[in-house]
């Protein structure tokens, strides 16, 4: 799947839009790390704000 101005890049070369319903999408973003292993500050507070950003979504 492409967005509109995806496809005028060379990603979208030779692509046309197909007609479509609304359609609803659901997505999934998973974060994966290996069990007892150091974070970083930054991939901690990465983690947070991606967590915030999904629970109030």
């Amino acid at each position: 799947m492409l967005t509109e101005p995806m496809l005028h890049t060379h990603a979208g070369r030779d692509l046309v839009a197909l007609p479509h319903e609304t359609a609803l999408l659901e997505s999934r973003i998973g974060l994966f790390r290996r069990r007892k292993t150091y974070l970083s500050p930054a991939v901690q507070k990465f983690r947070a704000a991606l967590h915030d950003a999904l629970s109030t979504a």
